[in-house]
């Protein structure tokens, strides 16, 4: 008989405590189950249990193969599920861990419609700013605005994103727009960091060549959600991914500042980060391919509008 059949009705037997318990349980005669049993204790040349007319009484042997027999099931079906999961609809939980802002404002107005795709799926967002051990703390997808350098790490590429500075219209005009790149010392510039010093603001001058500005302002933060609120308050200028201010440029509640001039990097790769010695599930899969598709067309994502 089939060895792992024959050790789910042994398992069913020793449970039900005899014969004709396990035959109910598996919906088969009692005649039936005497047979498969006796065909197991054949192939196995052992016999598993002392037989009485009141009670079945495990074996040395049939002690060893419960034991046993319990756990080889068990990861049978185990790796049944997991197949049973690769061919079928993406299901189960996914961990995903983002920026705060990139979280907050792109990946969870979106989550409305691909739970609508993907109702099997459920989601754990893990926001922060701070480096995350991806493999480490059991993330299935880490979203990043870097490249991995980590070999155990491999990434798919999501988005181009510019980095541009600005201010609230109130601001400039109190304070005056930058003409050039050395103007932007006699600003306040609200820097992203966790720790006060000076920031170095990276540009491209006429020559193509790097050229570096030193700013400097009353306030920092390594929340780029609190910088873009003081700036829309007026408090100052600041340096961010296009995505985060694409809304405020186009309803004028932030004006671009040295738009002519283009930042280092130029451009700036979002990506979804994954480990490299894990297949990639299916449900890992289709959120990453939505995710990609659903900001393909935003007019902040130069990898669709280039």
């Amino acid at each position: 008989m089939d060895s792992i059949a024959g050790m789910q009705l042994f398992i069913h037997i020793v449970e039900q405590g005899s014969l004709a318990g396990a035959a109910r349980k598996i919906d088969l005669t009692p005649s039936a189950v005497s047979r498969k049993l006796s065909d197991l204790e054949q192939e196995l040349g052992v016999i598993l249990f002392r037989r009485s007319t009141r009670k079945l009484s495990l074996t040395e042997s049939g002690e060893l193969l419960y034991r046993k027999a319990k756990l080889i099931v068990a990861d049978v079906e185990r790796v049944k599920s997991e197949l049973s999961r690769l061919s079928n609809t993406p299901s189960g939980a996914l961990r995903v861990t983002a920026p705060a802002a990139f979280g907050r404002l792109v990946i969870a107005p979106r989550l409305k419609v691909f739970f609508k795709h993907y109702p099997e799926i459920e989601i754990g967002l893990s926001l922060s700013d701070q480096f995350q051990d991806v493999v480490g703390e059991g993330y299935d997808i880490a979203i990043r605005q870097w490249q991995p350098t980590d070999t155990n790490l491999r990434a798919s590429h999501l988005a181009d994103i510019e980095l541009v500075m600005c201010a609230s219209p109130d601001y400039l005009q109190q304070h005056g727009t930058p003409q050039k790149v050395a103007d932007l010392k006699q600003h306040n510039c609200l820097t992203f960091r966790s720790q006060a010093g000076v920031n170095h603001w990276q540009f491209f001058n006429q020559s193509n060549a790097i050229e570096t500005v030193d700013v400097r302002g009353n306030f920092y933060s390594d929340d780029i959600g609190t910088l873009l609120s003081c700036a829309l308050n007026g408090q100052g200028i600041i340096r961010s991914a296009n995505w985060l201010v694409d809304e405020y440029l186009r309803n004028g509640r932030l004006v671009a500042v040295l738009a002519d001039i283009p930042t280092h990097p130029k451009y700036k790769g979002i990506y979804a980060l994954f480990s490299e010695h894990r297949l990639l599930s299916p449900k890992a899969r289709v959120f990453i391919d939505f995710l990609k598709q659903s900001i393909l067309q935003e007019s902040w994502n130069r990898l669709g509008n280039v």
